[in-house]
């Protein structure tokens, strides 16, 4: 004997997926535009491209130490 469960349909998610897309889109924005403008940003801070890679390096390490533990603390 086999129950199949159906799942009710829902409607109106439209405001989550809109979240979830500008999320993504800000974040993905935020992380690789200065990627494109290291060397500009070098030149003009008047600093090496290396150090200028911090621009990028910094926040990505933040972001791999804290996204762990804010999916447990919101869990």
């Amino acid at each position: 004997m086999s129950t199949t469960m159906r799942i009710p349909a829902r409607t109106g998610n439209w405001p989550a997926v809109a979240a979830v897309f500008l999320g993504t889109f800000s974040v993905v924005t935020t992380e690789m535009l200065p990627v494109g403008l290291l060397t500009e940003m070098s030149a003009e801070l008047g600093v090496s491209a290396g150090t200028a890679g911090l621009v990028v390096t910094v926040p990505g390490l933040v972001g791999a130490v804290v996204a762990p533990v804010l999916v447990v603390a919101v869990g």
